[in-house]
């Protein structure tokens, strides 16, 4: 590496323009190192890995280029990556790419593309850039008859699925594609990997699954040197424990994982080891399992949260990851508050991710959290865990949760705050107007119609809170639509339409978004000089003074959201203001729901 350095030339740039040898000799040694480096990888011989990889860009420095020379590119990402000097790294992976993007469907291209999955994207794509580009890796060694590079790429793809979450089955078709590929060229290599991510996390996270024997699959991975698949394995394993809140057997995977780490070099999967140590040892901490005191663990646990930082710092794939360490760290070692905030920054991480799963968990997380400290609304949290859970199919990990509280998922069961401000006592009625709440709740029942509906519900709600804009959404599966809009100062009645959240102008989106995945309400008096969205766009774009956003609920499921605007006067949604609004949404949400019910029949009878 010295060498290389010592030559006082731009290296990649060389590289990149040099004509191809026509040295014989040349071509052979080159591709002998093309040969050599998947198998040292794979086996975790790492020295001679890296040899290896120096010694085939020295002989290409020396006496020219050739496809075959691009996978030891990757290699030297890797290794000074492990070193830390990520400008250079991230300078050869460059490199990389570039030659695999102008020499293409070749062998050297398929290695090289292999080498830049397994050893470089993590540390500045996103898991989706990586899938999309494995799966190009994967399409060019089918097209050049590089089977086995071809069958190794399927390792990350199934690792970076594994680590966005978003969907159990596209990693288990993953999974299945890549032993139907790899045994029916005989790759033992990947099937390995395939059955390491099917025994390790795949089958933890489904109900009613027949188990593949692991142990003797262990044994022969460890005799026939396929490192990568066990230490998967035991990561894996380890991170599945983890979330079922099986401490202790988290822990027993982490410690086997030691042995195989020279096989996972600096992939996804030891960042992923990293993080969990810390983790884990903040739950067993936590039970009084390891750690006498809060100094050793942190003392302990402080190089690996370093590791973690440094690496979050270079792209998006462990952001949101970081996020939950340091929530889990201000959980176990700070305050609720703090502790609270920490959690919804790292589910707003998540969700911009499309992290599904860590965005379940984090929201079961934070409802445990309420629920020992005593707060509400924790049943919002702990509801969205289980969509999320849902959604990503991960369906034992859905049932344990509402196994473990089972209360809040008893049907029609109030989950959401809103619901109680009708109990007795829960308000000054004597405050409020009650005939007029009547009146209203009358007048917005009266209605059937949906736009008419939409319409009287914006009317009421605009005369008795006092706002100058109004806005009312309605949640259509995943996403928010205005469906009713009005304006003091418009000429025009309010008005009905069905526009995406996203493409509407005026309206802060953040607030919206964060009331709908939520469930909280947020009132501010002086939205555009403090608060928390002080700093969004919107906000300052239209100077925005005073917000009421509130969920609509309806038997714990939000319906939709009803957004008010005071851009003239700071303090216009006083308590009492807020209280019949919220009210009268009670009443809504009824009507809207209802309404929608009606329409369905009428479809159904024609």
């Amino acid at each position: 590496m010295d060498e290389i350095s010592a030559q006082g030339i731009n290296v990649w740039d060389t590289i990149l323009n040099m004509p191809f040898t026509t040295d014989r000799g040349r071509k052979i040694e080159l591709a002998f190192y093309s040969e050599l480096i998947p198998d040292l990888y794979m086996s975790g011989l790492v020295p001679q890995l890296y040899l290896s990889a120096t010694q085939s860009t020295q002989h290409c420095l020396a006496g020219g280029m050739d496809e075959s020379v691009i996978y030891s590119f990757s290699i030297m990402g890797l290794q000074l990556g492990e070193l830390g000097e990520f400008d250079q790294a991230f300078k050869y992976e460059d490199l990389a790419r570039d030659l695999s993007a102008k020499h293409p469907n070749t062998f050297g291209a398929t290695r090289g593309m292999n080498g830049i999955v397994w050893c470089n994207m993590h540390s500045r794509s996103h898991p989706r850039e990586i899938v999309d580009y494995c799966l190009k890796a994967i399409q060019s060694g089918k097209n050049c008859g590089d089977l086995y590079n071809a069958g190794l790429s399927y390792g990350p793809l199934m690792w970076n699925l594994q680590v966005q979450g978003g969907h159990l089955l596209i990693l288990e078709d993953a999974a299945r594609e890549c032993l139907q590929f790899s045994n029916r060229f005989h790759l033992s290599f990947s099937v390995g990997l395939a059955e390491a991510v099917q025994a390790g996390w795949i089958e933890p996270m489904k109900e009613d699954v027949a188990h593949v024997p692991i142990q003797e699959k262990l044994k022969q991975w460890e005799a026939d040197s396929h490192i990568a698949s066990a230490g998967s394995y035991y990561v894996l394993r380890g991170l599945a424990h983890y979330y079922f809140g099986e401490y202790e057997k988290a822990d027993e995977c982490l410690a086997a994982v030691g042995q195989y780490l020279c096989g996972l070099t600096d992939n996804v999967l030891k960042r992923q080891w990293h993080l969990l140590r810390v983790l884990n040892d903040l739950r067993l901490y936590e039970k009084g399992k390891r750690f006498a005191t809060a100094e050793e663990l942190l003392a302990e646990i402080g190089p690996d949260i370093e590791k973690v930082e440094a690496w979050a710092a270079l792209g998006p794939l462990l952001k949101p990851y970081l996020a939950f360490l340091h929530a889990e760290l201000e959980r176990v070692t700070g305050n609720f508050r703090e502790a609270r905030s920490r959690y919804l920054d790292a589910i707003t991480l998540a969700h911009q991710q499309s992290y599904v799963f860590l965005e379940g968990h984090l929201n079961e997380c934070l409802a445990e959290l309420l629920l020992a400290d005593g707060q509400h609304p924790e049943g919002i949290y702990l509801a969205e865990a289980a969509r999320l859970y849902g959604k990503c199919h991960a369906a034992r990990k859905k049932t344990a949760l509402m196994g473990k509280f089972p209360d809040y998922f008893e049907e029609a069961k109030p989950a959401y705050p809103q619901i109680e401000v009708i109990t007795p006592g829960s308000l000054t009625l004597p405050d409020l107007d009650v005939d007029y709440l009547l009146k209203a709740s009358l007048s917005i029942s009266s209605e059937r119609e949906r736009d008419a509906l939409l319409r009287k519900i914006m009317n009421v709600v605009m005369e008795s809170s006092g706002a100058e804009h109004g806005y009312l959404l309605i949640g259509e599966g995943e996403s928010l639509f205005i469906r009713a809009e009005s304006h003091v100062n418009d000429r025009e009645a309010t008005k009905t339409l069905h526009k995406g959240l996203e493409e509407a102008g005026g309206i802060c989106k953040a607030i919206v978004r964060y009331v709908f995945r939520t469930g909280e309400r947020v009132v501010l008096d002086r939205a555009c000089l403090e608060g928390e969205f002080k700093d969004n766009a919107d906000v300052q774009a239209t100077q925005m003074r005073s917000v009421l956003c509130l969920p609509i609920v309806r038997q714990s499921n939000r319906v939709g959201i009803l957004c008010l605007e005071n851009r003239l006067v700071e303090g216009a949604f006083t308590p009492k203001k807020s209280q019949v609004t919220e009210l009268l949404m009670l009443q809504a949400a009824i009507c809207v729901e209802n309404s929608r019910l009606a329409d369905e029949l009428v479809k159904v009878t024609g």
